[in-house]
C-alpha cells in the first residue's frame, strides 16, 4: 500500500508529495534518522497524521512524542493519537534515585529498558526545542542531562530497525544554551552519532490564506534568516489580520478580544519575564478589578514544571483554569546553608485550589491540588534553586519528625507522594515569554517587541518568527521595529581600562559630611555580621578602616583604604584559616554592594531598558554596584571579577540606543561581563 493513500482527501504541495515520497523510501531502507523540516502552516503536523495511519496499515509499531507537555497535547489534538513528552517516554519516571550532595541534593531518573518493537517509528515533533548540552536544576537530573543523546540512545541503539523522524522549524528559536537547533542538523546527528540521516523541507505555506499580513511577514523573516541578512525588518499592516497597536491601546483591545474569542485563545508574547508579569498584572487588574495580587476564580495559569502527583498528568506549558480559591493551606521558612557559609531563610506559601484541566480528548477534569502562592508573582519563569532547594529540606524536616530517614523506601514513597513537596508550580498564563509560546499557537496574538538584544542578529528575527507564527488568526503587534541597513544599535567588543573608574560604587551622600560613606560601610557590616554571629571592631587610622573579625575560634584582620571619594584597596592579616577567610570575603563585597541604587529616567524608553537589563544581570547573578545618568548615557557598574567592570548605554536625540560600551579592567578576560555582553547581542 503507497503511502499517498492515506492523504486522497488532500491537495498536496509540491514539496509535500516530495516529502512524503523521501518517507516512504527512507521508512523501508537502512537509515535510522530522518529529518521533517518546514517553516510554520507548511503543514508538518498534518503528514506526521498519515505516516501514523500508514504505519498501522502496515502494522508497524509508532510512538508520538514532543519536548513539552503542551506540545504533546497539541500533537495529540491534532493527529488524534495520543503523544507523550519525551521525557516521559524515555526515562524511568517509577524509579527515583536519590544522591546527597553535601548541603545538596539531586534525584535521577534513569533510561527505561527499551522493550518496544525493534521496528518502531519514534516521531518527535518540535524537534527545534531539543537540547544536547547539559541540563539540569537543583534538584532533578534526567539520564546523561543531554535529551538528544538519551533520545537518540533509547531509540537506536543496538542491533534493532528502529528509526526516528524528527519534525520542526528551524528558523524557530533555538534550545535554551544553544545557539542551533541539534536535532534538526543532519551534520551534528550523523558526526555525533553515527548515524545515516536523510532529510527534506517544506517551504510552501499552507496554513493560513495567500492575503494574509501574518504570513507576508513571517514569510519575510523567515527569508531573512535562510539568507542570513538581517538589516531589514517590517512588519507587513495592509492585511485585514495583522495590526500595530500603541502601547496605550493594549488594554482596551485585550478587554475586546479577549472578550469574545476568551482568554484561553487570546495571548500576550514577550522577550522577558519581567515584561510578562507587567502585562499579567495588568490584565488581571483590568479583569478583576482590583490590584490585589491574590489568585482568583476564573484565573488563568500555565504550568511551570511538569507534575505527575495527582490523578491527571500536569505538563510543563499546560494550561489550566482555576474554579475555587481556597485559603492558606501550610507556610515555611526552612533557613540552610549555602555556597560560602552564609546561612538564608526561604518563603514558601501554599495554597488549595480547584483547577479544570482539559486532556487531549477534550475530557475536562477538575483537580483539588495545591499551588506555591508566592511564585505566581515572582518575576522568574522558573522556581529559584534556592526554593526548590527549600521545599526538600521543608519536607526533610517532616519526614524526620516522623522517624523516616532519609534514603530509606519510605522516605522515597513519601517524597514522591507529598502534597507540598510537590506542589503544583505555575504562572499567570494571560502573557508569556516566546519560548513558553513555542508549541502553540493562538486565534489572538499580542506580541511585545521591546527586546534588547541586537535587532540586526539572527537571535532577534528567530524570536520574532517565533512570536508571529503563533498567531492563526490575528496578530497585534506593539513596539515592533521598522528599520533598514542604514538603522544601527551595535554592541562594541570589552574595552580594557587600566584603572578602577570614578563613581563605580554607589554610596549615599550626607550633606557636610564628605567621609559619611565610610560611616555607612560600617553600618552595613555591624548589621551583617550581626546575622552570621560574627563578632566585629573597628580601629580608624589615618584613611584606613581597621576590621577585625571574630567567629567562635576563627579570627582575622582586614585593612580597607580610602581616599576622600571612595574605598581603594584592601589587605589581609592573621586569618585563621581559608574557610574563615572566604566567609569574611563574601561579607565585605556584601557591604560594599548597596542595598538599592537610585535610578531615575529621564524618557520612557530608558525604563524598559533598565528593567530588561537588571533582570538580565539577575539571571547571570552579577550584582550592580552603581549607575551613572549622564546627559547622552547611562553608566551601570558591574560587580565581577574584574577590579572595575562597566556597561555604557549611549542613546541619541530620537531616543534611540546608539550602542552599548563594555569596559573592564580585565578586558575581554573578564568572563561574566563577556556573557552579558552576549546577552545583550542576543547571543545564548
Amino acid at each position: 500500500m503507497s503511502i499517498f493513500n492515506f492523504y486522497q482527501q488532500l491537495q498536496l504541495t509540491s514539496d509535500q508529495r516530495t516529502t512524503l515520497e523521501s518517507i516512504e523510501s527512507f521508512l523501508k531502507g537502512d537509515e535510522k534518522v530522518f529529518l521533517l523540516k518546514g517553516y510554520a502552516g507548511t503543514g508538518k503536523t498534518t503528514l506526521v497524521k498519515g505516516i501514523c495511519r500508514y504505519l498501522a496499515s502496515m502494522h508497524s509499531d509508532f510512538k508520538l512524542m514532543a519536548p513539552t507537555g503542551r506540545a504533546a497535547m497539541i500533537l495529540s489534538q491534532k493527529t488524534g493519537i495520543q503523544a507523550s513528552t519525551i521525557h516521559r517516554g524515555i526515562y524511568n519516571m517509577d524509579q527515583i534515585l536519590e544522591k546527597e550532595e553535601g548541603t545538596s541534593f539531586r534525584f535521577y531518573y534513569g533510561l527505561k529498558l527499551n522493550e518496544e518493537s525493534t521496528r518502531c517509528v519514534y516521531l518527535v515533533d518540535e524537534a527545534s526545542m531539543i537540547s544536547d548540552v547539559f541540563s539540569d536544576d537543583e534538584f532533578f537530573t534526567f539520564g546523561s542531562g543531554c535529551l538528544l543523546k538519551d533520545l537518540i540512545n533509547y531509540s537506536l541503539i543496538g542491533d534493532t530497525q528502529r528509526k526516528v523522524i524528527f519534525v520542526g522549524d528551524e528558523a524557530q528559536l533555538p534550545p535554551v544554551n544553544m545557539n542551533f537547533s541539534p536535532a534538526l542538523d543532519s551534520h551534528y546527528i550523523s558526526d555525533n552519532y553515527h548515524c545515516n540521516v536523510k532529510e527534506t523541507t517544506l517551504s510552501e505555506v499552507v496554513r493560513q490564506a495567500k492575503d494574509s499580513g501574518v504570513l507576508e511577514s513571517a514569510t519575510r523573516i523567515r527569508n531573512a534568516i535562510a539568507k542570513n541578512i538581517f538589516n531589514s525588518f517590517e512588519i507587513n499592516y495592509t492585511q485585514a489580520d495583522t495590526h500595530k497597536l500603541l502601547p496605550e491601546a493594549f488594554l482596551e483591545h485585550y478587554a475586546s478580544v479577549a472578550k469574545k474569542g476568551g482568554v484561553e485563545q487570546t495571548v500576550v508574547i514577550t522577550h522577558s519575564n519581567r515584561l510578562a508579569l507587567e502585562y499579567n498584572q495588568q490584565i488581571r487588574s483590568l479583569r478583576y478589578n482590583t490590584t490585589s495580587p491574590q489568585i482568583q476564580r476564573k484565573d488563568w495559569l500555565i504550568i511551570t514544571k511538569n507534575n505527575y502527583n495527582g490523578p491527571v498528568e500536569l505538563f510543563n506549558g499546560m494550561f489550566v483554569t482555576v474554579l475555587e480559591v481556597g485559603g492558606i493551606s501550610y507556610e515555611a521558612k526552612p533557613r540552610f546553608i549555602v555556597e560560602g557559609g552564609r546561612t538564608i531563610e526561604r518563603k514558601l506559601v501554599f495554597r488549595d485550589v480547584l483547577i479544570e484541566v482539559g486532556e487531549v480528548n477534550g475530557t475536562k477534569h477538575q483537580l483539588n491540588t495545591t499551588i506555591l502562592d508566592n511564585f505566581l508573582n515572582a518575576e522568574e519563569s522558573r522556581l529559584h534553586p534556592y526554593d526548590q532547594r527549600a521545599l526538600y529540606i521543608e519536607f526533610k524536616e517532616r519526614m524526620r519528625k516522623l522517624k523516616i530517614n532519609p534514603g530509606s523506601n519510605e522516605f522515597r514513597k513519601a517524597l514522591k507522594n507529598d502534597r507540598y513537596f510537590n506542589v503544583l508550580q505555575a504562572k499567570y498564563g494571560y502573557a508569556i515569554t516566546c519560548h513558553k509560546s513555542q508549541g502553540g499557537e493562538w486565534e489572538n496574538v499580542f506580541v511585545d517587541f521591546k527586546v534588547f538584544m541586537g535587532k540586526f542578529s539572527k537571535s532577534f528575527f528567530r524570536w520574532a518568527y517565533t512570536a508571529v507564527t503563533r498567531s492563526n488568526q490575528r496578530l497585534f503587534c506593539i513596539d515592533a521595529p521598522h528599520y533598514n541597513a542604514l538603522s544601527h544599535y551595535v554592541v562594541r567588543d570589552i574595552e580594557k581600562i587600566a584603572n578602577v573608574m570614578a563613581g563605580s560604587v554607589y554610596f549615599p551622600k550626607k550633606e557636610n559630611d564628605p567621609k559619611y560613606f565610610v560611616q555607612h560601610r560600617k553600618n552595613r557590616l555591624q548589621e551583617i555580621c550581626s546575622k552570621e554571629g560574627i563578632s566585629i571592631e573597628f580601629k580608624e587610622p589615618n584613611y584606613q578602616l581597621e576590621i577585625t573579625f571574630q567567629h567562635s575560634e576563627n579570627k582575622g584582620k582586614v585593612q580597607l583604604w580610602f581616599s576622600d571619594s571612595g574605598f581603594t584597596k584592601s589587605t589581609w592579616h592573621e586569618f585563621t584559616n581559608e574557610e574563615f577567610k572566604s566567609l569574611i570575603k563574601s561579607v565585605l563585597i556584601e557591604s560594599l554592594l548597596p542595598t538599592e541604587i537610585p535610578f531615575e529616567p529621564k524618557f520612557e524608553f530608558q525604563k524598559a531598558l533598565h528593567a530588561y537589563f537588571l533582570e538580565l544581570l539577575a539571571e547571570e547573578n552579577i550584582p550592580v554596584t552603581n549607575i551613572i545618568q549622564n546627559q547622552w548615557n547611562d553608566q551601570y557598574f558591574l560587580q565581577t571579577e574584574a577590579n572595575c567592570a562597566m556597561v555604557e548605554f549611549v542613546f541619541n536625540g530620537k531616543h534611540q540606543y546608539s550602542f552599548a560600551r563594555p569596559r573592564s579592567t580585565d578586558g575581554s578576560a573578564d568572563l561574566k561581563l563577556l556573557s552579558v555582553v552576549n546577552k545583550l547581542r542576543g547571543i545564548s
